[in-house]
């Protein structure tokens, strides 16, 4: 895992920005889009913490279908006191429902009649990401959690936390809810090889911008 960030900082060193060691204040812009430290890829190392912003870096390293939508991770717990205790946030979905709505309003506003798909990081207890997808092509969510208990992954568990949220937001849709595969370091590794294949590409639109 480490030499393959190893091989992507080298590739953003000497392809894209030209420079032998990248400084504190080196950017990186993915595809004209979010503005990231150049450190951000440290957190792909063995060992590291996945934050919000390495989650959102990597969603747009990749290349997705016209039809996905995505954004930035929705936490569903904060830290509060002194004593750094950890408390649920009430309604956490409601910004994301506003995401959706205005995405599918614009979509229709566009005469476009393609389903859309959502993907949505979700944060737990500040401490674990999973991923919750909205599906409208076959109408059903997906949540994919790496650290699912077995009464979830084999069923006899019906309703977990993230499907009582999913339920008060987007109830309204009647889409089947299903707890999938958990996503594991192998996702992880497909996205640094797809990022350094770009920018060996010969289309000569790298999927990333450094300033320095």
């Amino acid at each position: 895992m480490d030499d393959a960030v190893e091989q992507l900082q080298e590739d953003i060193r000497t392809k894209v920005i030209g420079k032998k060691e990248l400084g504190e204040n080196d950017i990186v812009t993915i595809k004209g889009g979010t503005e990231f430290g150049c450190d951000v890829f440290d957190r792909l190392r063995h060992g590291e913490w996945f934050d919000a912003w390495l989650l959102l870096a990597c969603t747009e390293m990749l290349d997705k279908p016209f039809f996905v939508r995505y954004g930035y991770s929705v936490p569903l717990d904060e830290h509060f006191g002194k004593r750094d205790m950890m408390r649920r946030i009430p309604k956490p979905f409601a910004g994301w429902r506003k995401k959706v709505e205005s995405w599918s309003k614009a979509n229709k506003e566009h005469d476009a009649e393609v389903p859309l798909v959502y993907f949505c990081p979700l944060n737990h207890s500040c401490s674990h990401f999973t991923l919750l997808e909205i599906n409208e092509r076959d109408k059903t969510f997906y949540h994919y959690d790496s650290n699912a208990s077995k009464s979830v992954i084999d069923g006899t568990k019906k309703s977990t936390r993230v499907y009582q949220l999913v339920q008060e937001e987007f109830g309204w849709l009647k889409f089947e809810y299903v707890e999938a595969v958990g996503v594991t370091d192998s996702t992880i590794c497909l996205l640094i090889a797809d990022f350094d294949s770009q920018l060996h590409s010969s289309r000569m639109e790298p999927a990333a911008v450094l300033w320095s």
